[in-house]
């Protein structure tokens, strides 16, 4: 039995990615796909421990991309990298665009704090 769609804590699952390693092995899967959203980090984290337990771990990511249609709206879109991690063009990609969406949240927190909303960008990314 394999698992092609799991987050861990990196995005929004609920255990770590050591955790999830551990629950995989536990339920009896030979094979397990980190997918966080827009991050390979709970893949990267997930690596020595999957190695020890003899659990095959596959390098994914869920990508929030935009539609455009009749109306926009957002689309999640997993991808797979079979033999292990991405270079580091998409790698370097994966950073500019988390940069990006943490100064458009600051940016965002400034904006509600001058209208009166008692936020922190902290706050707001908190798990």
């Amino acid at each position: 039995m394999i698992d092609l769609h799991s987050h861990t804590t990196a995005s929004d699952g609920t255990f770590t990615p050591e955790e999830l390693v551990q629950a995989a092995v536990s339920a009896g899967l030979e094979a397990l796909a980190i997918t966080d959203h827009d991050t390979l980090a709970g893949y990267q984290e997930a690596k020595a421990t999957a190695e020890r337990s003899g659990l095959r771990l596959i390098c994914g990511i869920e990508l929030s991309t935009k539609l455009e249609l009749s109306q926009r709206r957002t689309v999640h879109l997993l991808g797979y990298f079979l033999q292990g991690e991405p270079n580091g063009d998409f790698q370097g990609w994966l950073r500019h665009m988390q940069d990006s969406r943490r100064d458009r949240n600051r940016r965002l927190a400034t904006r509600l704090q001058s209208m009166g909303v008692n936020v922190t960008l902290e706050e707001a990314e908190a798990p």
